[in-house]
């Protein structure tokens, strides 16, 4: 299974269908209450820290939105009554929105639906009517792909409603994405909503994204928290702050008390077929993962790091967007416990990440249409991670975790879950012309430990003992054990799949010919990724500006021999999808 780049894809191709005719309904706006106030709060001690964090434990009217709970400056949403309490502390106190219900107004301006279908959803930031109407417009439009599913409901009713979007077919692995756990934090509601829009409107246009919804089962939560998310509140309507109400490693005893928690803990044990689970919140620009009940690093934190740092590479392609901070949620922010992540990863061993994706209500409008594309990139490439390349029931991300799959170029896809690159051929007048054997259907098979031959000159000798296989470097060469004419050539069977961390020339005897097999990174740089800084780096060569080695073997692309400008052009094709493998005749090794 080719690994999908929904960068690229969102640069070159057109986004299709944000707006979807609304259905006639009442909108209900945030209930905010009086005198809500968004104060920035200058903390200097400890002591002062500790006497915040205790007026949030204390009272309902006090709440911590930073999630950086350090010596600085923190966001507090208070009451005006609470104000002198916080002043008492001694902490210098800025007043950002004076009245927050004003601010909601302008945020929510409820013009999406009720036979306003010429507005687009993700002008403005929606309530929570407005998302159950959106969903349920989706799924009507797209049966065949989407369904709307009822988690559970929230503390005072309201439907925890998620929207399933998978192709034909069964067996497959599945993804759970949701937003504001935080119910203040309302930029995660309008990326899911985005992505979920994205999925259904390009099914048809966009074959990468019809690879998505065929081959993962897609669950979407906008609002996990929409009592909270309707009051203006990081809490639930009972005051309880939702992830720390998880079970898992490091829980307390009233783990699983809220009934939100409870639809996701039910959701996520009865599909056991979900492998990854993303918690979207809005307070800086971090990915985060296990652990957060203690700073000992996860046995996965190695795979953890890998794809989060390609999540951050696809992130920066879309808008430039920087996500520096990137690691365990205990080390890179503070300790957590009861949060979603270590419930999701240490009881159900998913790959499980916390995302802060922006400063909430600093961010205008504008801002979610390209805050959301770049997390339909992050997310295109961790749903394209969790599939299975080989149908073997384990997915190209638990393959290499636990090690029954190498990842010689080290880009999250097992080695026998690469394209094939057939790199030359001698004599260069095409005798022999090589290519990778395909299924029934025309798609390229799985495992290459077989290959197709076609042949211009002596086709006489054609047993086993006819090919002599050599690798360099020297190692243990691939053997063949049986060939088979088939449409005017013929298919070698290996004993061994063909290793991509050597050159393997395959000699026929009787006609002198040989064909060189080896892998074609477009990950030029070694950093894992395909992106466009392998251009740069290649450029960077080519300019005495970098020291090839030792990377030097990956910069000439096209193995001519030589690095020059068709190296870059070769990259580029690679990156815009041009071919994830070819056949150079006539191409020869660097010495």
């Amino acid at each position: 299974m080719r690994q999908t780049r929904f960068t690229e894809r969102l640069q070159w191709l057109g986004i299709v269908g944000y707006a979807i005719c609304g259905l006639a309904v009442v909108h209900a706006k945030p209930a905010i209450k009086p005198d809500q106030q968004l104060l920035r709060v200058s903390v200097t001690s400890p002591d002062q820290l500790d006497g915040l964090v205790q007026l949030d434990h204390n009272r309902r009217d006090v709440e911590i939105w930073s999630h950086d709970l350090t010596l600085g400056v923190l966001d507090v949403r208070a009451s005006k009554d609470a104000v002198p309490a916080i002043a008492a502390l001694g902490c210098a106190i800025d007043v950002q929105i004076a009245d927050l219900g004003a601010k909601y107004e302008e945020l929510f301006p409820g013009t999406y639906g009720g036979g306003a279908a010429s507005v687009d959803f993700f002008d403005d930031y929606r309530t929570y009517d407005e998302h159950v109407a959106f969903m349920e417009n989706l799924a009507a439009s797209f049966p065949d792909l989407a369904q709307r599913v009822d988690l559970g409901t929230s503390v005072q009713g309201r439907i925890l409603w998620a929207i399933r979007i998978t192709g034909p077919g069964d067996d497959k692995p599945g993804v759970f994405y949701h937003g504001a756990q935080h119910g203040n934090e309302i930029m995660g509601a309008a990326a899911i909503a985005y992505i979920a829009n994205h999925l259904l409107n390009n099914y048809e246009s966009d074959p990468e994204v019809a690879a998505l919804v065929d081959g993962v089962e897609w669950f979407l939560l906008p609002l996990m928290n929409p009592d909270g998310y309707e009051a203006g509140s990081r809490y639930n309507a009972n005051g309880v702050d939702l992830n720390r109400n998880w079970g898992g490693p490091g829980s307390g005893q009233n783990a699983f008390s809220e009934p939100e928690t409870v639809a996701m803990r039910d959701l996520l044990e009865a599909h056991t077929n979900i492998q990854a689970h993303v918690d979207f919140h809005s307070y800086g620009y971090m990915i985060l993962w296990p652990w957060g009940h203690t700073c000992a690093l996860a046995i996965d934190n190695g795979t953890f790091d890998l794809v989060g740092d390609a999540m951050a590479e696809e992130i920066l392609a879309v808008n430039g967007t920087d996500y520096p901070l990137r690691g365990p949620v205990c080390s890179t922010i503070y300790p957590v416990n009861g949060g979603s992540v270590d419930y999701s990863y240490g009881e159900l061993g998913l790959w499980a990440y916390a995302f802060e994706i922006g400063y909430g209500f600093y961010m205008p409008p504008a801002q979610i249409v390209p805050m959301s594309q770049e997390m339909l990139a992050a997310l295109g490439y961790l749903s394209s991670w969790v599939l299975d390349c080989d149908d073997d029931g384990v997915s190209n991300a638990q393959a290499i975790a636990n090690g029954t799959s190498q990842d010689a170029n080290q880009n999250g896809i097992p080695d026998e879950c690469e394209a094939l690159l057939i790199v030359s051929s001698e004599p260069p007048d095409g005798a022999i012309d090589a290519r990778q054997p395909s299924q029934p259907d025309g798609s390229d098979a799985a495992g290459w430990d077989s290959l197709f031959l076609t042949f211009t000159g002596n086709t006489e000798a054609l047993g086993p003992e006819d090919f002599t296989i050599t690798t360099d470097p020297p190692g243990q060469a691939p053997s063949v054990t049986d060939v088979t004419a088939l449409d005017g050539g013929a298919v070698l069977q290996f004993n061994q799949i063909i290793p991509l961390t050597a050159w393997t020339m395959v000699t026929h005897e009787a006609s002198g010919s040989n064909v060189r097999i080896g892998y074609l990174p477009a990950d030029v740089n070694n950093d894992r990724i395909s992106s466009a800084s392998d251009v740069l780096f290649v450029i960077d060569v080519l300019n005495g500006l970098v020291d090839p080695e030792p990377a030097a073997y990956q910069t000439d692309i096209d193995r001519s021999g030589a690095t020059n400008a068709s190296d870059v052009l070769r990259v580029i094709d690679l990156l815009n999808g041009a071919g994830e493998y070819d056949v150079w005749l006539g191409a020869s090794l660097p010495e």
